[in-house]
């Protein structure tokens, strides 16, 4: 029986086995050498690893967890605030996962020796990493996905700029947080791959059209939707109204939001007065390096997010507002 190896890496892990006097890299479930060393965890406990965890550090910054590998040996705990993880634990998560992914391609391996083997252990392949349409809009394997997707699209910008002469869009990562459950539970979608295709589409959701499409096809594909999933479209419906607006970071909790924009934000700033005198005194603005503002209801106390992230949702549109007569 095989032995497998496996390198812990602080960024990156890998798997592989002895082999006629060499060693020999195994592919994870996505056909990927490296797998990031990071990981997610769901709101209902769920774990996620490696590029999938890695694409979650946008939607849920608190709950993902990466470098864990420097704290190993001392009694730092990662917390998401329902379980704190040592980083032994955490650690254990992604040997576990590069384990059984390699065990799997063994496997198939060991199955399809007969010659001719080789479009059947393709085919396993995909099973294990998760089948799709290579050549239209869902690619085999999430991680290709991603990749894909990301490729067309730089190559998309980059080919504008150049027919054009357009200057090269500046480029910065938004990012909301927000105490609520916004999650796609098991019982909704239960494929697990399909599962992340929808996440990763409701992450990349850019305009109030795609976000009433979204909606739609959840409906007409897997039922009415859960609160914990309309949630999670509300998070990124939010998301893009920042994005478009120059927004980094955007922090909700149930009494205050915290805006952050991007220091090159090219906003009308001559309307950010007007903006601040129309909520008095609840809404404030400090400059710096990283200009923020400051949102604060000390009238009420609300039990839960929902009144501050439509109130962020108002924000959000107006600061929008001033982008669009900037241009």
């Amino acid at each position: 029986m095989a032995v497998i190896g496996i390198d812990l890496g602080t960024t990156n892990s890998l798997a592989g086995v002895w082999q006629d006097g060499k060693v020999v890299l195994i592919p994870n479930a996505f056909g990927e050498y490296l797998t990031p060393s990071v990981v997610s965890i769901g709101k209902n406990q769920e774990v996620f690893v490696g590029s999938v965890a890695k694409e979650m550090l946008a939607t849920q910054p608190y709950d993902t967890f990466r470098e864990f590998k420097r704290n190993m040996g001392t009694n730092f705990l990662y917390g998401n605030g329902r379980k704190k993880y040592r980083a032994e634990e955490l650690s254990a998560f992604v040997l576990r996962r590069l384990k059984e992914d390699a065990e799997k391609r063994l496997q198939a391996i060991r199955e399809f020796t007969e010659l001719g083997s080789g479009i059947k252990i393709a085919m396993r392949d995909l099973e294990i990493r998760g089948a799709g349409n290579i050549l239209g809009a869902e690619q085999h394997g999430h991680m290709e996905a991603v990749g894909y997707d990301l490729y067309c699209k730089m190559l998309n910008e980059a080919v504008i700029a150049l027919k054009g002469g357009q200057e090269e869009e500046e480029t910065f990562e938004t990012v909301v947080d927000c105490d609520i459950d916004a999650f796609i539970p098991d019982g909704y979608i239960k494929n697990e791959y399909l599962k992340l295709d929808v996440y990763k589409r409701i992450s990349a959701i850019e305009t109030d059209d795609e976000y009433m499409d979204m909606q739609d096809e959840l409906i007409d594909r897997f039922g009415d939707i859960p609160k914990s999933v309309d949630n999670l479209l509300r998070v990124a419906e939010l998301k893009a109204l920042a994005h478009r607006a120059y927004v980094t970071e955007v922090d909700i909790n149930t009494q205050e939001i915290r805006i952050e924009l991007y220091p090159k934000a090219k906003l009308d700033v001559t309307g950010i007065p007007a903006l601040i005198a129309g909520y008095k005194t609840a809404l404030r603005f400090a400059q710096g390096e990283k200009p923020v503002l400051f949102y604060q209801d000390k009238g009420k106390k609300y039990k839960d997010c929902e009144p501050m992230m439509e109130k962020a949702k108002e924000l959000l549109g107006k600061l929008g507002e001033l982008a669009e007569s900037r241009k």
